[in-house]
């Protein structure tokens, strides 16, 4: 039973982040466009070192998700701050890195790797609430909310890392970042007070949200950094730009 709610978890959790990073980062690979905007070895290390970067944040979310259920608000309040805190934190490490981020950590793929690291992020968030919290035969709106749990999770970070990469972001980038994830922890709070119709409507309003936002970032960001490429010069020497700083 214990391995049966494990491919459950795993299952939620890694299948709508790799929808979401197929679906942005398609139109950006080959053979869509002659050469892609960025280094698939790269992106690929971005989602797997994602992966234990999330564990900081989920710890602290299971232990913001056990305060709600304990109805311990005071608490919940307390790590959902530790949270958008530890997240900031943990990006800031992330762009720290040459290969992501660059000298100035300004690299002009650099959002291609926080989407893919916010992705990675995001699995282990979902793996570890969802592992804890599925029943052992668990109903069929209790998979509905945390599939649709999964997929606010992934594109609120993914949409985060964009965000604080982009080399024209302000400095303040890092305060509607946290407005945004501290929400979505707001949001989330339903699922774990067992209001089951609200659950539903807030999560589709939180997913609905973070689309517009993940939508917005990619065409101000990743879409603009395509039509540089299709410029005068050519895509090989064009791609060999952007990830030098």
């Amino acid at each position: 039973m214990t391995t049966t709610i494990l491919t459950e978890a795993a299952f939620l959790a890694i299948v709508p982040a790799g929808i979401l990073l197929y679906v942005i980062l398609d139109r950006y690979a080959a053979p869509r466009v002659p050469v892609s905007l960025f280094n698939e070895r790269t992106l690929l290390i971005a989602f797997v070192v994602g992966i234990p970067g999330g564990l900081p944040l989920a710890v602290l979310f299971l232990i913001y998700a056990g305060s709600l259920q304990q109805f311990d608000l005071a608490s919940a309040i307390a790590y959902l701050f530790f949270f958008v805190a530890v997240a900031a934190l943990s990006r800031t490490i992330f762009h720290r890195f040459r290969i992501f981020g660059g000298k100035t950590g300004r690299l002009r793929t650099g959002p291609f790797y926080a989407l893919s690291f916010g992705c990675g992020i995001a699995v282990t968030i979902v793996l570890a609430t969802t592992d804890s919290s599925i029943p052992g035969t668990p109903p069929l709106y209790a998979l509905g909310a945390f599939l649709l749990l999964s997929f606010v999770v992934a594109t609120v970070e993914a949409w985060a890392g964009i965000r604080f990469a982009r080399r024209d972001a302000p400095s303040y980038r890092w305060i509607l970042i946290a407005g945004v994830e501290t929400l979505m922890l707001f949001a989330l709070a339903p699922l774990y007070l067992g209001v089951q119709y609200l659950q539903f409507v807030t999560l589709l309003g939180m997913l609905a949200l973070g689309v517009y936002l993940l939508w917005r970032e990619d065409r101000l960001v990743l879409r603009k950094l395509m039509q540089r490429t299709a410029g005068k010069e050519s895509p090989e020497s064009a791609y060999r730009r952007t990830d030098v700083d």
